[in-house]
């Protein structure tokens, strides 16, 4: 396989081994304990939580330094443009209390937490065993959640907390990959007004062993105005509550669409929340989070239509109530405070402003002021791994993965690939002088991994290219600057897999040339227009 100009460059075994770029890991955490008394900071003693994380494939090695990771990285509007298809008004009128069940594979970054707390002494009876919150992947081994979850202010905040578990990769609650949690950061200004306004609610947890789950793209706070323009279509998610009358957490994810309310109605309920919080829901109620969706994400729709996080899961007055709207965490609020404890967080632009003719919009389903993800999600992901001259399966498994936002010229990388949509796979890459490459299918890409046929994926699969299967690598090359990666899933009425068929391997190609061939898909697609396909990107950038 020949290098290709789109910062990609397959790694052959006769090529010799590849850069392997060094950097310092981030510190460990001091436990942190204000001048009230409250600890805000704290490390988790992993012995007590005594069940072991599973999937343990990197036999307990630490991952390793990912390289440039600067703090300052976020993503700009994708240059072939998005939100052309006309705007649907229908709304969803289910409720996550006796809601929608998610389909399996979509909201793979979301996970449901469980957290126990040890009692200080025998003379109080407030104590709380175990509880659950949501959280979402937001960096390789980081959460976000709200504070309010793991910080009680009459237990010392942080204090009584013993350990903390997560599950990701499955929509059962308390099930799939198990992940312990080693430390505890909650907001220093987080605080509960007298009235329990929840202020500053956010909080991070760190985790023992990196996340399978891709990490969550996170709201830009210079396009707050546009992401939390009210009316704007929102999503939420949560195991949380099915009964207003007792607790009952869903054994399965549930969804439902919000619309975003102005900031003027949202404080005119809630007057403490300034620019920290915003309000979602409908003012006759009836969809709603409510207890147990805590700290769960809300998302908006992204420049394609991806799912892109804008808030989580913090309080309100009752669930589903007419006149009361649920609150939840600004994120672009607090892009700085996220940033500078997770290197590898991933911010996003909002949508254009003005909607215009776009193959890949059609392709998405996307619809101005949303809801995120219409006919299903596509993750992508990129991960550095080891250079090895021990290319095959062996080297694939002994690989440490690590999300990174900079990626050096010589590293090696893996892209990963999360569906939520049945049908055929595609994956593009872009470098910074414009070229495009198909990456996959290609001539040497194994297709087991993808099922019976070749480029074929199944709703909740996760793909990696290249597959353990698979004798190359993939190592970045130049040109220096913004690159990114583009999959697309369709189903057969689409018309991909034609499509794919005609461009095997490495092809390069320009900007138009991929243009045609996206229109071509496009316009096949108004003869199904609710058929399952999904559009999902990453970008990255190639520094020296």
């Amino acid at each position: 396989m020949r290098p290709r100009h789109c910062g990609w460059r397959a790694l052959l075994p006769a090529l010799g081994v590849g850069l392997c770029v060094s950097g310092a890991s981030a510190a460990g955490a001091q436990d942190y304990v204000a001048e009230n008394g409250l600890m805000y900071v704290k490390r988790l003693d992993l012995r007590l939580n005594k069940v072991a994380p599973a999937d343990d494939s990197d036999g307990g090695a630490q991952p390793a330094p990912s390289s440039a990771t600067g703090n300052d990285f976020h993503e700009t509007p994708i240059e072939l443009r998005a939100l052309s298809a006309p705007l649907d008004d229908s709304r969803d009128t289910t409720r996550i209390i006796n809601g929608t069940p998610s389909k399996e594979g979509n909201w793979q970054s979301a996970v449901n937490i469980v957290i126990k707390r040890g009692r200080p002494n025998r003379a109080q009876t407030y104590d709380i065993v175990e509880f659950g919150c949501g959280a979402s992947v937001i960096g390789r081994h980081w959460l976000l959640t709200a504070a309010h979850c793991v910080f009680d202010h009459k237990l010392g905040g942080l204090k009584t907390v013993q350990w903390v578990k997560a599950y990701e990769g499955s929509n059962q609650l308390r099930r799939g990959h198990l992940l312990r949690v080693s430390e505890i950061h909650v907001h220093r200004q987080y605080m509960v007004t007298p009235d329990e306004q929840y202020l500053n609610d956010l909080a991070l947890l760190k985790l023992e062993k990196d996340a399978t789950a891709p990490r969550q793209k996170l709201a830009l706070g210079s396009g707050l105005a546009t992401f939390l323009a009210e009316k704007n279509m929102a999503t939420v998610v949560g195991w949380g509550n099915t009964d207003t009358s007792a607790y009952k957490p869903s054994p399965v994810l549930l969804q439902a669409n919000v619309p975003i309310v102005s900031q003027q109605q949202c404080q005119s309920l809630y007057p403490a929340v300034g620019q920290v919080a915003f309000c979602a829901g409908y003012p006759q109620g009836g969809t709603d989070t409510c207890q147990g969706d805590s700290g769960g994400p809300l998302f908006v729709a992204g420049n394609l239509g991806e799912p892109v996080q804008v808030g989580i899961t913090s309080f309100g007055r009752g669930c589903a109530q007419a006149k009361y709207y649920g609150v939840y965490t600004n994120i672009g609020h607090f892009e700085q405070w996220i940033r500078q404890r997770v290197p590898d967080a991933t911010f996003a632009p909002p949508p254009g402003q003005q909607p215009g003719s776009s193959p890949l919009a059609d392709i998405a389903g996307a619809m101005p002021g949303g809801p995120p993800a219409p006919h299903g999600q596509v993750n992508v992901d990129i991960v550095q791994v080891s250079c090895s001259g021990e290319i095959g399966q062996k080297a694939a498994q002994k690989a440490v993965m690590r999300s990174a936002n900079r990626l050096k010229v010589g590293a090696c990388i893996k892209v990963v690939v999360s569906s939520g949509v049945t049908g055929h796979l595609k994956v593009l890459s872009r470098n910074a002088d414009g070229r495009i490459d198909t990456i996959f299918p290609n001539p040497h890409s194994g297709s087991k991994q993808l099922g019976a046929t070749d480029g074929y994926v199944r709703a909740g699969s996760t793909i990696a290219l290249p597959g353990v299967a698979d004798n190359f690598f993939y190592s970045i090359s130049a040109p220096l600057g913004r690159a990114y990666v583009i999959a697309i899933v369709a189903a057969e009425e689409v018309g991909l897999p034609k499509i794919a068929a005609a461009h095997r391997g490495l092809a390069s190609r320009t900007a138009e040339e991929v243009n045609q061939e996206l229109a071509e898909i496009a316009r096949q697609i108004n003869v199904h227009p609710r058929a399952a396909r999904a559009i999902g990107t990453r970008q990255y950038e190639v520094v020296n």
